[in-house]
C-alpha cells in the first residue's frame, strides 16, 4: 500500500502527524516524472507498528535502468523523516543522480537501557529498514550503494547500520550521535563524515572523537569537522554532508 505524493515544497517538522494506512490506487508517472512515495511496513515493535518510510525517485533518473545511488535520511528522535527532509536534498538528488529513501523511526522507550530500541539495528531496526528497501526496490526503487546519513537518534542507527551491513554501504555521514559507538575491520571500505557542535553536549563530542580516532587507528576513512553551535543541525552541515557524499561518489 502506498501514496504517491506531490507537494510543491516540503518544510521541516513541526508536529508529528499521527500515523495511519490509507489504501489508494497507484500512479505510474509518465517518462521522466519524479516519485515521491509514502509507504509503510509492519514490525513487531510496540512503537513502530506501522512504521512509515518515505523515498524519492528524481526525475533524472526515474526511468534508469541502471541501479544508482541511494541517499538515506535518518532525523532525530521520532522524527518524520519526510517532513524533516531537507530541499537541499531532493536538489542534490536531481542534480547528482542519487535517489533518497527516509524512516520515520518511533522512539520505543522502554528497550533503551536494554540496548534494544531502534537505535540498535542488530536488535530489529535494521532488518525493519532492510525490509523497506526491498518493498521499495519492489516498486521501482532500483538502488545500488547506500550513502546513510543521520543526526543524533539517527546518527546512532546509520553509524550501528554501517556495521549491521557493511556490505550495503559506500558513505555514511554521523552527526552529533548520543551514542558510543566502536568501529572495526567490518567497516574498513566505508568512507565516514563525522560532525558535532562544539557547544554540544560533552558526551557527544566524546562520542565523535573517539570514534574517529578507533576508525583512524584500523586505517578507515573518517573526515572529522567540529562547529560552533549545539544540537542542531543547519545548511552548513547538510552542504558538508552532500559535498562528502559527491567527491565519495566521484572518487
Amino acid at each position: 500500500i502506498f501514496i504517491i505524493i506531490k507537494p510543491d515544497y516540503f518544510v521541516k517538522k513541526e508536529n508529528q502527524p499521527e500515523v495511519s494506512i490509507e489504501e489508494t490506487s497507484v500512479q505510474t508517472p509518465e517518462p521522466g516524472e519524479e516519485k515521491r512515495i509514502v509507504d509503510y511496513i509492519e514490525t513487531d515493535n510496540y512503537a513502530n507498528k506501522n512504521l512509515k518510510f518515505f523515498y524519492y525517485i528524481p526525475s533524472s533518473i526515474v526511468n534508469s535502468q541502471n541501479p544508482y545511488p541511494l541517499i538515506v535520511w535518518v532525523p532525530g528522535l521520532s522524527d518524520d523523516g519526510e517532513k524533516s527532509l531537507w530541499q537541499e536534498y531532493y536538489d542534490f538528488a536531481e542534480q547528482n543522480g542519487f535517489a533518497i529513501i527516509t524512516p520515520s523511526f518511533q522512539f520505543d522507550e522502554e528497550n533503551i537501557n536494554k540496548g534494544m530500541s531502534y537505535q540498535f539495528p542488530d536488535v530489529w531496526s535494521g532488518e525493519a529498514f532492510i525490509n523497506m528497501l526491498n518493498k521499495a526496490k519492489e516498486n521501482g526503487l532500483n538502488y545500488s550503494q547506500l550513502y546513510l546519513s543521520g543526526f543524533s537518534a539517527g546518527a546512532q542507527f546509520v553509524s550501528r547500520f554501517s556495521l549491521y551491513r557493511p556490505d550495503l554501504v559506500k558513505a555514511c555521514a554521523i552527526m552529533s550521535s548520543g551514542g558510543k559507538v566502536q568501529p572495526d575491520e567490518r567497516v574498513k571500505d566505508i568512507k565516514y563524515f563525522y560532525g558535532v557542535g562544539l557547544k554540544d553536549d560533552d558526551f557527544r563530542i566524546e562520542n565523535a572523537k573517539y570514534f574517529t580516532s578507533e576508525a583512524q587507528k584500523l586505517g578507515i576513512s573518517v573526515e572529522y569537522k567540529e562547529y560552533d553551535f549545539g544540537h542542531d543541525m543547519n545548511n552548513t552541515e547538510i552542504s558538508d554532508i552532500l559535498n562528502f557524499f559527491k567527491n565519495t561518489k566521484d572518487n
